[in-house]
C-alpha cells in the first residue's frame, strides 16, 4: 500500500536526521573533552562510591544491570519520565554537565562499584546515543537516584544534591572553539527538531492507515492477544524477581 511506503520512508528519513545529529552531538563531546580535567570524573565518582557504598563489601555474586530509557524522541518532542525514575528514592543527586563532561563515565563508574558490591541497579539510556551513554542511574536497595539534567530533560527536586560536572572545564581552552560550539549546537537542535516534525508527519499518515485497517479487525481476539501477552511477561516478570 502507497500509505504504508510512504510512512516507512518518513520513518528512515527522520533516523538519517538523528544520526546527522548523533554526529554533531559527538563533535560537541569531543571539543569538551579538550577542555575538561579528566580527574574530575574520578574525584567525583570517589566521593559518591565513598558516601554511599563505602560500607558494603565486594559480594560473591553480581548485581543485575536492568537496561531501560526514561526518555524518548516522539513525535510530541522530547518526553521522559523522570519523576517515575525519582519514584520512592531518599536520596537524589542531579549530575549536571556539558557534553563530553564525562557526566556518563561517573554514573558508570558508580554501577560498576554498586554492582560488584551484589547491588541490583537500574540504568537508562540517552535516546541519541543509546549504546553508549548512560543519563540516569537507580539503587533500589539503597533508594539512590542520579538524574542528568540538560536542556532536553530535567527535573526540579526539593533537597535533591548537585554534583557539577562543568566545574572541571578550562574555558579558557574551551572558549578558543566558541562559534564552532554556536554552529554545531544550532545545528544539533535544528536536525533534531527537524527529526521530530518528521516522526509527527509519519504518525499522522500511520494514523490515516489504521482508518483503513480498524473497520476489519477483529477487536476481540486482539483482547485474547493481548491477555495471553501479558500473563507471559508477568510470568517473566516473577521468574526474575522483577
Amino acid at each position: 500500500m502507497d500509505v504504508n511506503a510512504a510512512v516507512g520512508k518518513l520513518f528512515k528519513r527522520a533516523y538519517r536526521y538523528l544520526a546527522a545529529a548523533k554526529n554533531l552531538y559527538t563533535d560537541i563531546e569531543l571539543i569538551h573533552q579538550d577542555a575538561v580535567n579528566k580527574a574530575g570524573v574520578y574525584i567525583e565518582a570517589q566521593k559518591i562510591i565513598s558516601k554511599i557504598l563505602g560500607n558494603i563489601n565486594v559480594s560473591k555474586k553480581i548485581g543485575r544491570v536492568r537496561k531501560l530509557f526514561a526518555s524518548a524522541i516522539t513525535p510530541k518532542g522530547f518526553v521522559n519520565h523522570l519523576d517515575s525514575v525519582v519514584g520512592c528514592n531518599d536520596k537524589i543527586y542531579r549530575i549536571i554537565g556539558e557534553p563530553g563532561t564525562n557526566t556518563s563515565k561517573l554514573l558508570e563508574l558508580i554501577m560498576e562499584d554498586a554492582t560488584k558490591k551484589g547491588l541490583d541497579v537500574e540504568a537508562f539510556y540517552c535516546p541519541i546515543d543509546p549504546e553508549n551513554k548512560i543519563e540516569h542511574l537507580v539503587i533500589k536497595k539503597l533508594g539512590v537516584a542520579f538524574i542528568t539534567t540538560n536542556d532536553f530533560h530535567d527535573l526540579k527536586v526539593v533537597n535533591s544534591q548537585i554534583i557539577d560536572m562543568n566545574k572541571y572545564i578550562d574555558y579558557t581552552i574551551l572558549n578558543q572553539y566558541f562559534d564552532v560550539l554556536q554552529y554545531d549546537y544550532r545545528v544539533f537542535r535544528e536536525l533534531v527538531e527537524t527529526a521530530i516534525t518528521t516522526i509527527h508527519d509519519a504518525k499522522k499518515s500511520h494514523d490515516y492507515l489504521e482508518t483503513l485497517y480498524i473497520p476489519h479487525m477483529d477487536f476481540d481476539k486482539v483482547k485474547q492477544s493481548e491477555d495471553k501477552t501479558l500473563e507471559r511477561i508477568l510470568k517473566y516478570a516473577e521468574e526474575l524477581n522483577v
